[in-house]
């Protein structure tokens, strides 16, 4: 009688401090240590000024990358390959100024100049995850600056050097300039990048 009377005892003083292992709340040092959910990212507007910036900086990118590799294409892709090697660069410090920066970046590089910036690395495995949406995306930079991106579609043109199974001269052309070439493989409307903006 008296073991019982112990048992008993025992299960009660257990329940009342909320010790059992499947139901009891966590140890107080647990719940201090416990890291906090990540905050979702932040999308600025459209009308707000430093976004107007960045997507003014970058339509001027985009205008005269996509009108230097149309003239090129009628010379052939061959001669779009060489507009990317020596032109996108030079296009795309000409489309910044003393507020914004731009330029374009991959998970699967072509050229190793367009690595991206450590800021854009994780929204860039964000749209690899969900390449749907959303259409752009904006972060808060030091000192009250704004890192933008929007992605880069692939068009059907595009697979010209871009698809899974590139002519043999473009191949070869892609070799030479870029032997560590990553850039091929894509299907029409696949993210195949980002074009990227800061805005100090």
């Amino acid at each position: 009688m008296r073991r019982m009377v112990r048992s008993l005892l025992i299960v009660l003083l257990l329940a009342g401090a909320g010790c059992t292992q499947e139901t009891g709340p966590a140890p107080a040092q647990q719940r201090l240590t416990r890291a906090p959910r990540p905050a979702p990212p932040q999308v600025l507007p459209k009308d707000d000024p430093r976004v107007k910036q960045a997507r003014a900086a970058i339509k001027t990118l985009k205008t005269t990358l996509k009108k230097a590799l149309l003239d090129a294409l009628g010379q052939g892709p061959e001669a779009a390959i060489e507009v990317c090697s020596a032109k996108a660069q030079r296009l795309a410090r000409a489309a910044s100024n003393e507020r914004v920066t731009v330029g374009r970046t991959s998970a699967r590089l072509r050229n190793p100049k367009n690595a991206p910036r450590g800021w854009v690395k994780p929204i860039l495995a964000d749209y690899q995850r969900s390449p749907g949406v959303p259409p752009y995306r904006t972060v808060l930079l030091d000192k009250g600056g704004v890192g933008y991106v929007e992605p880069i579609y692939t068009a059907r043109i595009c697979l010209t050097c871009h698809g899974s199974d590139p002519s043999p001269s473009v191949a070869q052309r892609i070799r030479a300039r870029y032997p560590e070439d990553r850039a091929t493989g894509f299907r029409a409307g696949e993210i195949r990048g980002l074009f990227w903006a800061e805005v100090r």
